[in-house]
């Protein structure tokens, strides 16, 4: 119960930072002791919610480290879809739509469905069904097929939430 309860307000206590830096009140010592009270409280009352089945081996520094490549990989995957996804919203270059099966290597429920939500997060690109271990997958620009088809639309995810996850 403590890991659940550690872990959730670490996390209270970051988003209570992120958001206050962007305020006109300035970070003070009054700010940042108004959060930490504000977290212990949010923890003590959904921990058992929030960290259900954590265990202190779950707290890892790697997997932090690992959950800090993964967002890195995603944020440049998002903007390069971004950026091919303008000639085709002026009309300038022609779709190909695609649906296509994707195999996964993973079983885990928790990191198929990450993978299943950065696809679909991804400009041009949506999940359908994630089924027997492949990921069923709607691709505007579909010009490839098989393992660079799979390189092009799960790119590092799937390696990345493994390292997070498991």
């Amino acid at each position: 119960m403590f890991a659940a309860y550690a872990f959730t307000f670490v996390v209270a206590c970051l988003f209570w930072i992120l958001l206050m830096l962007d305020q006109s009140l300035g970070f003070t010592a009054n700010i940042l002791l108004v959060g930490f009270v504000v977290s212990a409280l949010v923890s003590a009352i959904s921990a058992r919610h929030f960290a259900a089945g954590l265990k202190v081996s779950d707290l890892n520094p790697m997997r932090l480290a690992y959950a800090i490549v993964y967002l890195a990989d995603f944020a440049y995957a998002e903007l390069v879809s971004n950026v091919k996804m303008i000639p085709i919203s002026l009309g300038l270059q022609g779709i190909r739509p695609a649906v296509l099966k994707i195999p996964l290597k993973t079983r885990n429920e928790l990191i198929i469905t990450g993978v299943s939500n950065s696809i679909t997060l991804t400009p041009g690109t949506l999940t359908l069904d994630a089924r027997d271990g492949f990921l069923y997958v709607h691709w505007i620009t579909a010009d490839k097929e098989g393992e660079g088809a799979k390189a092009d639309i799960v790119g590092n995810f799937e390696k990345n939430l493994k390292r997070v996850f498991e």
